[in-house]
């Protein structure tokens, strides 16, 4: 049995049915980076592709938990129904005077760290290390299970250090596979507290961009930046207590962070263009602007210079 797992009869699904469409950025968010159709311009990284989409089209859909989506989806809900009401107070730059409407920008914001695609990117690569070291763990320290394990699977008593290696792979891909989706379901509740607990030590700042620039968001909205080092979150080795700043767009003309003291801002195009970098710093699976805006003409450039690289024509 893998460690921090358990077993893998404990970890069917809480609730029968088909999957739940799960979103990393919340519908109404994606919402207000799209025009009048209902449509925004995203960029994949799957496809190398640049495609315009309605904003609630599946692209945008993720399984962030396949044990409890249903406990899940209640834990975000009742935040995203409370940050719906605050976009008013956000467009016409009034929110710090509500403390309400503040501490709701702060949970939204610790919403979509805690199911953002860049955790779960980050949680995938514990999971991997774990299994790893039980692997090497077993083969070290009791090799007679491996054998009892070889036994029952071929019906043949391994002679090898391959086969042991072998059986070793087959029973932790099997238990993991079938435990790591509990762990990270169970994961999601402290996580969520974590963050509400750590953003509410912060004063609420945001920041306006200027007419003619705006703000992308991607699957990892939530930046996590710390001076002097690389990246942008959990995925990039930028842990939420390591942060000195945390920022995330709320629209393509709203940017909410976190600091010292309560603030109205407006940006700078520099200061929106560096924002716009760290977004694409920091997504995994999509990034999306404004359908026409300057950012789409980059998405356009990426797909070209990225079918340059598959036809093995640009380094």
């Amino acid at each position: 049995m893998v460690p921090g797992f358990g077993h893998a009869e404990l970890v069917a699904p809480n609730s029968p049915g088909p999957p739940l469409g799960q979103h990393t950025v919340s519908k109404f968010v994606l919402k207000q980076f799209a025009n009048g159709d209902g449509t925004v311009a995203a960029y994949e990284r799957a496809t190398g592709r640049w495609r315009r989409h309605s904003f609630g089209a599946r692209i945008f859909e993720t399984t962030f938990d396949g044990h409890d989506p249903h406990r899940s989806e209640a834990l975000w809900q009742g935040v995203e129904t409370r940050a719906g009401l605050v976009l008013e107070h956000l467009n016409d730059r009034t929110v710090l005077e509500d403390a309400t409407a503040v501490h709701t920008v702060r949970e939204l914001m610790a919403v979509h760290w805690a199911r953002s695609r860049g955790l779960m990117t980050a949680r995938e690569i514990v999971t991997d290390r774990v299994v790893e070291e039980s692997k090497l763990n077993l083969l070290q320290t009791k090799p007679h299970l491996l054998a009892d394990a070889y036994l029952a699977e071929v019906g043949l008593v391994p002679t090898t250090q391959d086969q042991l290696e072998w059986i070793s792979n087959i029973v932790h891909d099997r238990v993991a596979a079938a435990g790591k989706e509990q762990w990270h379901s169970d994961r999601n509740p402290e996580n969520l507290d974590q963050a509400i607990t750590m953003f509410a030590r912060s004063e609420l700042q945001v920041g306006y961009p200027p007419a003619g620039a705006q703000l992308v968001i991607g699957d990892s909205p939530v930046l996590l930046t710390r001076q002097g080092q690389p990246g942008v979150g959990p995925h990039q080795g930028i842990a939420i207590g390591d942060a000195d700043h945390i920022a995330m767009p709320i629209t393509p003309s709203i940017l909410v962070s976190l600091g010292t003291q309560p603030a109205i801002v407006d940006l700078t195009p520099d200061v929106v263009a560096w924002y716009n970098q760290r977004q694409w710093d920091g997504y995994q699976d999509w990034i999306v602007c404004c359908p026409g805006d300057a950012e789409e003409t980059r998405m356009r450039a990426e797909q070209e210079l990225e079918q340059l690289r598959r036809a093995g024509r640009f380094p």
